[in-house]
């Protein structure tokens, strides 16, 4: 019989599994401020190099954040850390990848719009209005505009209801950002490119809107494939 022997953890490594044991339990939440170093130290036995070893490692990792004179938090959107780190690697060292990325962007963002239909609440719609009426009244400005149109997609994953799916949506928009950015210059060029982005985003808020979510899907579908063109 062969048997592998069992190494000690380090110190950092206990106060680690500790921590993340404790948000596995719910004990700790997202956005809730952990006891300062010295009261870490104290309340786990361990000394206070271990313990900013830990905070160090899980700060690379997106479970908790440091704030300059505040404390030590729970990450309030660790799933975007850790999701977004593997595929900007995956985006640097694969070639051809940029393509099937904005593939999938297109598959998330149709089903969080057909969802969005579904589940969206008044105030979400109510966010959609407002970037919809600003890039109206902003088209000349492409930085403004840039952002407002970044709001609207980010406010219609949010309005599906399913926090994988909106999470999965902003990590891979933001491994896309310099490209998206030269789709928004390439498509500004044109008044008539921006008008029609704009009437396409008011035909997905109306099938929002409408509750139809077969709409809503063809509807972003035909937008992604349409803002597509221009980065290829």
């Amino acid at each position: 019989m062969n048997f592998v022997s069992i190494k000690p953890k380090k110190l950092y490594q206990c106060v680690i599994q500790q921590v993340k044991q404790m948000i596995y339990e719910g004990r700790l939440k997202k956005g809730d401020k952990l006891p300062t170093e010295r009261e870490l130290s104290a309340l786990l036995g361990v000394s206070r190099t271990a313990i900013r070893e830990a905070v160090s490692a899980l700060e690379i990792i997106g479970i908790v954040e440091s704030r300059h004179g505040d404390g030590i938090f729970v990450c309030s959107d660790p799933l975007k850390h850790n999701i977004m780190e593997p595929l900007s690697m995956l985006f640097m060292l694969e070639e051809n990848v940029q393509p099937q990325l904005i593939g999938v962007r297109k598959m998330l963002e149709a089903e969080c719009s057909y969802l969005a239909a579904q589940n969206a609440r008044p105030e979400e719609l109510a966010e959609m209005t407002r970037c919809i009426r600003d890039f109206e009244q902003n088209t000349m400005d492409q930085v403004f505009s840039g952002e407002v149109d970044r709001d609207f997609h980010f406010a219609v994953a949010k309005a599906s209801g399913n926090i994988l799916l909106y999470h999965l949506f902003v990590a891979i928009s933001d491994v896309l950002e310099r490209h998206i950015r030269m789709m928004r210059l390439s498509i500004s060029r044109e008044p008539e490119n921006i008008n029609r982005l704009l009437e396409q985003h008011q035909r997905i808020y109306q099938a929002i809107c409408g509750h139809d979510a077969p709409g809503a899907r063809r509807m972003m579908e035909e937008h992604i494939e349409f803002v597509k063109s221009f980065i290829e």
